[in-house]
């Protein structure tokens, strides 16, 4: 097994809490220990006898999964690798093919709103419901929601102080491209590395274009796809893919690009409050950054037969639809971001394109608005206030 996600998400405590006291634990960021596996990967985990063992930070040294294949096959009992790590193994193809069928993947995200206050999240059933549970909210106005984005929710900081977290996201965003990144590409002008995560997340949500991203961070488009990638598999973003439906043609296929976390995105820019409340692109960018993260972390807590499927919607027309969620039995929902305090027919714009794409298989659209209260835009189409993606914290049976 191995879990995997981003830096500083909680890997290491998940795993020994998984673990108890009954697991051999070894860490491949220690320089001996890392060297000792990379000379030699088989020998290295023959060493640690028969006893589980938890390998933190496994992908630094990634030779070590095809000797685990190994010790697998010449002994089926399952549960004694446990692993943790900043990248995913398996968008390695060599590790993919040896390892299809042996290991099975926890891809953990920093905390969402109700992992932070301690309460269960039931967003995703009830947008896939048949009934209206949404009622008012105390938010309004993108002001209200700027804690929560700017604090984020990576354990270690999401209840820091305002100047302590700043510094912590700077050194966090060093640390991942120096460690973590590096090793997937080799990349070695980490300048330019920061400049392509900045204008990344000054445009969080919008569309990969990698002509025009790698124009404006002064790099080849082949080597904006690679580091692209790379900031994808160390978790740093997330790539989200163009909506078909089966359906082709007048669709716009490109993916759109997210930051995994609102204060990753704000402590990468350096922009205080005042900043972020005086450019309307990069209000928008982050208020939609923030609810596309909350619905991606209740999704991975999900189990794999609920859990649905991520996209966004864009068309010739240019009538797009921030979020596509599509069921495992084939129900489409759109969820549609705005950080207005109001909602007009024409914000469900791209939501009735979709409507009209999906046919029958349209479940619901969603207009995710500043606001305080829930309200019908059309029939199959509500606006509801952003907080109703968590537990409504002023009652207490929540």
């Amino acid at each position: 097994m191995q879990i995997t996600g981003p830096r500083q998400c909680g890997k290491s405590t998940l795993a020994r809490e998984i673990s108890g006291d009954e697991r051999l634990e070894v860490t491949f960021d220690d320089p001996a220990i890392q060297a000792r596996a990379h000379a030699d990967p088989y020998g290295f985990l023959l060493s640690l006898g028969t006893q589980p063992v938890l390998i933190d930070e496994a992908q630094r040294v990634p030779d070590v999964y095809l000797a685990i294949k190994r010790l697998v096959d010449s002994d089926p009992a399952k549960g004694r690798f446990l692993l943790t790590g900043s990248s995913d193994p398996l968008t390695n193809l060599e590790i993919l093919d040896s390892l299809a069928g042996r290991i099975g993947v926890i891809d953990l995200r920093p905390l969402s709103q109700g992992e932070i206050a301690r309460r269960p999240e039931s967003f995703i059933g009830e947008v896939f419901g048949s009934d209206s549970p949404w009622t008012a909210r105390r938010e309004e106005g993108a002001a209200s929601y700027l804690p929560r984005m700017r604090a984020g929710g990576f354990p270690e900081i999401v209840e820091g102080p305002a100047g302590v977290r700043a510094r912590w996201f700077d050194s966090f965003v060093q640390t991942a491209f120096a460690r973590d990144v590096r090793e997937i590409v080799g990349v070695e002008d980490l300048g330019r590395l920061r400049r392509l995560f900045d204008l990344v997340s000054s445009h969080s949500g919008q569309l990969f274009k990698a002509a025009s991203l790698a124009r404006d961070a002064e790099l080849s488009a082949n080597t904006a796809r690679a580091w692209i990638d790379a900031l994808a598999q160390t978790r740093l973003v997330d790539v989200v893919p163009a909506w078909s439906g089966g359906r082709r043609g007048r669709l716009v296929a490109a993916p759109r690009l997210y930051v995994a976390d609102s204060g990753l995105l704000l402590g990468a820019l350096g922009v205080d409050d005042a900043g972020v409340l005086r450019d309307p692109m990069l209000l928008g960018s982050t208020i939609e950054t923030f609810v596309v993260q909350e619905i991606l972390r209740q999704l991975t807590s999900m189990e794999p037969h609920e859990r649905a499927r991520v996209y966004h919607y864009r068309d010739r027309d240019q009538r797009e639809v921030d979020l596509v969620l599509e069921h495992p039995d084939g129900r489409v929902v759109g969820i549609e971001i705005k950080s207005a305090t109001r909602v007009n027919a024409g914000d469900a714009r791209g939501i009735r394109a979709l409507r009209d794409a999906a046919g029958p298989r349209f479940h619901r659209g969603v207009v995710m608005y500043a606001g305080r209260l829930p309200h019908p835009v059309e029939p199959g189409i509500d606006a509801l206030p952003i907080s109703a993606l968590w537990p409504d914290e002023s009652r207490p049976d929540a």
